[in-house]
This record gives structure tokens, sequence and C-alpha cells, in this order.
């Protein structure tokens, strides 16, 4: 019998939710077969099974949440039976000290290499001390040639396949190392003529609803009540002058379709704007806990992203070293593997302060909620044209509202007031990202 163990993903990981179990007890699962989907810091990732046998002892359902390393199901031998396999007497106590016979994790690396490809990377054999999955492991699994069990999908691409009777070892993917996404499925649903499923007849919906919260959404209620009950929050607002940044953009773009290069977006500037204010601030770039103030040299900014299931907030790491095209390009690259599910957990940690822009959803201003230990979040709204004085007279100027949300046992409202302060004067004067 081998236990089916709940990974651990990253240092600071405690727990992770089952999403969903793609193999049900009693079925037969290969050794390196998706197994159960499990979320982690909003990220969903796939587990797959470190044996070859029978599924069998599911411990843990959808939505339930569970310890890191605890047993989760197991697998069983070919032959034995579930009453083979259980214990005859309670399992001795887990020794206090590190066993030498467990493993180390595996090296930032490989686990980084391993998430990218859509592999988990407890099942793959290491070669390193004490059995340690490295680099070169993961890249020797890689190349292996793939059979039915280690199909690369996304969970919605398996849960669409499963659905329409799709056998994804017959589709090729889109995705990074050949990783088949919904849209890959999808595809093949309509070049073969698939039919859609029949639906149900309509029926009157009844006069209220109770819905079950999902993993994502459980995982931002819980962050958010824990800021709100928390932390003693301020807020501050400004308006922006948009015209100097909005100029600056349209002349950078310009020379990157002249260079057959991707244009940047607006939101690109501001961060990189975002990074030069903090620069000058950095006591709202940090992070609070234990009446201590962690301050930090590098911006890693946090940039909210919608998606159909919540909320994910990708990390910019080093924001303030980036120029605006790396940092348009971070955006995008992050946005797209968001929208698509395919972004690991180290994606979505250690940002230092979050920014989310919603302008693109025609908001003028809105409060946005602090993403503990952070103790700062910028809301930037749409840009309007607004009646403004300029050298005394009514002018009108493409405005934006900037709204900081601070943490009061950290910085005080002049702190604020200065980071804002700073932040409009680079927007008016743009060429001072570039000193």
């Amino acid at each position: 019998m081998k236990p089916v163990i709940m990974p651990k993903f990253g240092m600071d990981q405690t727990e992770s939710t089952i999403v969903e179990w793609l193999k049900r007890e009693g079925d037969h699962v290969e050794k390196g077969e998706p197994l159960v989907v499990v979320m982690t810091d909003k990220v969903n990732i796939e587990v797959e099974a470190p044996a070859s046998g029978t599924l069998a002892d599911i411990r843990a359902r959808a939505d339930e949440t569970v310890p890191v390393t605890s047993v989760i199901a197991s697998i069983l031998d070919p032959g034995e039976t579930p009453a083979e396999a259980a214990p005859s007497a309670e399992p001795p106590p887990l020794p206090e000290g590190p066993d030498e016979n467990i493993a180390p994790p595996p090296t930032p690396v490989a686990t980084r290499l391993a998430m990218s490809a859509g592999v988990d990377v407890s099942a793959i054999p290491g070669s390193g001390p004490r059995g340690r999955v490295t680099k070169e492991d993961v890249e020797r699994f890689l190349t292996q040639p793939t059979d039915s069990a280690r199909v690369r999908a996304t969970p919605a691409a398996r849960r669409v396949a499963r659905e329409r009777g799709i056998d994804l070892k017959d589709l090729s993917g889109s995705g990074p190392r050949g990783r088949i996404h919904e849209a890959d499925v999808l595809a093949a649903l309509a070049a073969t003529g698939a039919s859609q499923p029949v639906a149900a007849p309509a029926r009157v919906p009844p006069e209220e609803e109770i819905v079950r919260l999902s993993g994502l959404r459980r995982i931002i209620a819980r962050r958010m009540e824990e800021s709100a009950r928390t932390i003693p929050a301020f807020t501050l607002s400004t308006e922006l002058d948009a015209g100097p940044i909005q100029t600056w953009r349209e002349e950078i773009n310009s020379w990157l379709r002249a260079s057959n290069e991707t244009p940047i977006s607006l939101t690109a500037l501001l961060l990189k704007a975002v990074a030069w204010a903090l620069g000058r601030h950095p006591w709202l770039n940090a992070h609070y806990g234990n009446e201590e103030l962690h301050l930090f040299r590098p911006v890693h900014l946090g940039v909210a992203v919608a998606v159909e299931r919540g909320l994910i907030v990708p990390v910019i790491r080093d924001a303030h070293q980036k120029g605006v095209v790396a940092i348009g390009n971070d955006l995008r690259a992050l946005s797209e593997r968001a929208r698509t599910d395919q972004l690991s957990p180290e994606v979505v940690q250690g940002a230092t302060f979050t920014v989310s822009n919603l302008g693109m959803f025609a908001v003028d201003h809105f409060t946005a909620i602090i993403n503990p230990p952070q103790v700062g979040i910028l809301a930037l709204g749409r840009i309007t044209d607004r009646l403004v004085p300029v050298d005394g007279q009514p002018t009108v100027r493409p405005m934006m509202t900037a709204t900081l949300s601070a943490d009061h046992r950290a910085v005080d409202g002049a702190v604020g007031a200065r980071f804002l302060g700073d932040l409009a004067t680079v927007l008016a004067t743009p060429a001072l990202l570039l000193a």
C-alpha cells in the first residue's frame, strides 16, 4: 500500500483544499497519472499518483481543506484488499527528529520546472542526495514518452473531456510542453462536430438559493474577513492627471510597433510609476506581523486579475528594476496564465504591495481591502475627462482617482499622503521613471 500525501508546495503553506478527485475509489491508476486537483493560494494544481494500483480510502472529499503532508488516500498494490492494507494497531508516533529515510523536498528549480510543465513533482524519481528531485530529474521525466497516464492538461480541460467523452491522449496541446487547455478540447469538439449535451427542461427557479462557496471563494472570504477583523485601515484618495502618461505611452507604443513588438498597456506604466513611488516610501512596501514591520528593498507588485472563479493576484517581481516594456510583458503573460489556470504557487506568493485597477470596468472610484501581511493596496479607477483648474483657467483633462488603503498600525496618514503626492508627480513627469 502506498499513501497519497497532500503535497507542500511552499515554505509557508499549511493546508490545501481538495477541488476535484479525477478518480474514484476502486479505480485502477498508473504511477504519474493525475489523481486529484488541489488548491493552494488560489492556484489549482494536479497531484499525480505516487504508484500504480487501486485507489482506496479517500479521506478528504471535494471542498474539504486538509493540512499539508497528511494522508488523503491510499493506493493498494495489485491483489491487495483494503482489509489487508488496514493496520492491525495504532501506528507508532512520528519521530521528533528528521527521518533519514524521507527524501528532502525537491530543489526550487525542479519545483518550478515541474509546475510549469503541469506535472506533480512528487511523482518524479529523485537522483540527488537521499533521493532529492533535481532539475535533471524533471527534465528526464519530461522527455519520457507520453502515454495516457501522463497526458498534461489543465483541470478545466480534463473536466470538459470527461463530460464530452474525449480521450485527451488523442489531442495536441497548445500550452507549454504540449499541455492541453480547455480551448484545445473545445476546438477538437468543434472539428469533429460533437454534439452539445442535451439541455434539461426549463424549470421555474426557486425564490432563493443556497450556494456553497468554492475553494477559491472561501480562500478570498477567509482573507478578507481576516483583513477586516485585524487591520485598522485608513484610506486616502487623490485625483491624478493621466494626460502626460497617456502621451508617453503613445510615444513608446509607436516605437514598439515600428520594431514589430507588442505595445504596452496603460496598466504597465501605472505599475512602474507605483514601483517608483514605493521606492521613495519603503514603509508602504512592507509586511506587518507580531508588532514588527518587515521593510523590503525589492518591490514585488501583486496585480489583481479577475478570472471566472474569483480574483487571483499574481506577482511581478523586482518591478523597481524592470522597464515598462518588461513589466508589460510580465503582466500580459501572468494575466493569460491566470485566466487559463496555469499559475504555479510561487507566482502568487511574496507580494510586498498590491495594485487593483478596475478602470476597464468603467469604475470611477473604489476602496480595496488590504491583503495581510501587506500594509497597503492601491485602487485605480478609470480615466475620464473632467473639468479642472489649470493656471487659473477651467480646463478639461483626462483624470483618474487613486485610493490608497493602508494599515494604520504600520504607517500614518502623512506617509500615505506623501506616497500619493509622489505618484502624482511621476505621472505628471514620466521622464522621472528613466532617472
